[in-house]
């Protein structure tokens, strides 16, 4: 059985700003999509939204729900990190997707994911964030989003995806743990105003919506121009750290897979499928 969402209401931490609680009736006034978010379980505090995706989409939730909550206390990042997720300060969300597609084919969903996070950003405050492949969104330098894609198979059979995102979207300086306030930033910092979260949502998932439907059907390579465009790393120089090493180079450019194309000193070109980028200059 689902779990039944739990209100923010009544919770002395919620915000006040209707347009700023993230409950379903709230986020669904204006939301035109066929699908995706037609189905949205909120809660106030859950351990990571990507894992109660995953409890929910085992039990049969369908494609396009959306898990919401107001506070992580275990939030997940890449490579097994914790991502902080302050009360009523961020959109911490997870999203369950069930492709008829084959386990790797879905690695490049990420880019998708963090890409329309980025045009939302755009629509909603005129912010033009850039992607550090394969899937952090930054600001000024600063990490503003990250994107978790997991998969749940059985065999060469895909049963669910689950995406979730993870956007800074009111914290102040001081909201931000100590080591940190170097490296993370938020929407409300950057634009210098307080930034509505359901609106921003209702463009993500409007968004998202035939992204992943043209991705379907013809892969990664409608999207890579724009990709190109909101790249933070190509034409630079990065540091790599990848499974098999540390890799040293120019990163050049993206394939079909989504496989970052990295130009070391020797001329040697290597794609690379999985890494944590540091970028050089």
């Amino acid at each position: 059985m689902i779990p039944r969402p739990t209100p923010t209401s009544g919770n002395p931490g919620a915000p006040m700003n209707p347009e700023d609680v993230l409950l379903p009736e709230t986020i669904k006034v204006g939301l035109k999509t066929k699908l995706i978010g037609q189905l949205i379980c909120h809660y106030q505090t859950v351990e990571s939204t990507n894992d109660t995706a995953k409890e929910l989409a085992r039990e049969g939730a369908p494609h396009g729900t959306v898990v919401l909550a107001e506070r992580q206390t275990a939030g997940k990042g890449r490579l097994g990190r914790t991502w902080e997720s302050a009360f009523g300060l961020g959109m911490w969300g997870s999203l369950i997707l069930r492709p008829d597609l084959p386990p790797e084919s879905i690695p490049p969903l990420g880019l998708i994911i963090a890409l329309e996070v980025a045009e939302a950003i755009y629509l909603e405050t005129a912010l033009t964030a850039l992607i550090r492949w394969p899937n952090d969104l930054l600001l000024g330098g600063k990490k503003v989003c990250g994107v978790l894609v997991e998969t749940e198979s059985e065999g060469l059979r895909v049963r669910a995806v689950v995406a979730g995102f993870g956007i800074n979207v009111n914290h102040s300086f001081e909201d931000f743990s100590e080591d940190l306030r170097m490296t993370a930033t938020s929407l409300r910092l950057c634009a210098r105003r307080k930034v509505s979260r359901a609106p921003l949502l209702r463009v993500f998932l409007s968004a998202i919506e035939p992204s992943y439907e043209l991705f379907l059907r013809e892969g990664l390579l409608p999207f890579l121009p724009r990709l190109r465009d909101r790249s933070a790393v190509l034409g630079r120089g990065v540091s790599v750290e990848t499974p098999q090493g540390r890799r040293r180079g120019k990163a050049i450019d993206l394939d079909e897979q989504g496989r970052l194309l990295v130009r070391d000193q020797n001329g040697c070109t290597e794609a690379l499928s999985i890494g944590q980028v540091k970028i050089l200059r």
